[in-house]
């Protein structure tokens, strides 16, 4: 039976609300992520900032782009964590079992990474801007990196999910 495709949005809006709603129910998951990576920011440009001749540019120019991809790549192991809770617990196969778009699982799963992945960024980059980062060529290209940031941690978790599923 196909779907119609406001019923497929609706039931990725659903199962983006049961992954969203997790955050607010384990807080330490989010909290964790970001303060950590703050944590490293600040401790690596502070302590391998001066180590490293840059040509007089700032090394947190140099830092900050590769850190958030860094940083979006490892918190994406949320991801997989997630999901192989969910097939151990067998709510993988009782949302099979429903009459919801298959699609729905997967994206939703998609869509609260992307929110969760925004939040770190955004975060991330008001700490580089409080230690001077700051991005040279317009707001244009800026949001068309902190986006290619988002797709590649997306990238890379969509070859490990489909190994899982």
């Amino acid at each position: 039976m196909i779907k119609k495709i406001s019923e497929t949005y609706s039931d990725i809006l659903i199962m983006t609300q049961r992954d969203v709603r997790r955050y607010f129910r384990l807080p330490q998951l989010l909290i964790t992520n970001i303060m950590l990576n703050v944590v490293l920011l600040l401790l690596f440009n502070y302590v391998f900032g001066g180590a490293i001749q840059t040509g007089g540019v700032a090394y947190i120019q140099y830092f900050l782009p590769g850190f958030l991809v860094q940083s979006v790549v490892f918190g994406s192991t949320q991801t997989s964590i997630g999901i192989s809770e969910d097939l151990s617990k067998g709510l993988i196969d009782r949302f099979r079992s429903l009459p919801m778009a298959r699609s729905a699982l997967l994206s939703g799963r998609v869509v609260a990474d992307v929110l969760r992945y925004l939040i770190l960024i955004v975060l991330m980059l008001g700490v580089g801007y409080a230690v001077g980062f700051r991005f040279q060529a317009g707001l244009i290209p800026a949001l068309s990196g902190i986006m290619l940031v988002v797709l590649f941690g997306k990238a890379t978790k969509f070859l490990e999910l489909s190994n899982m599923m």
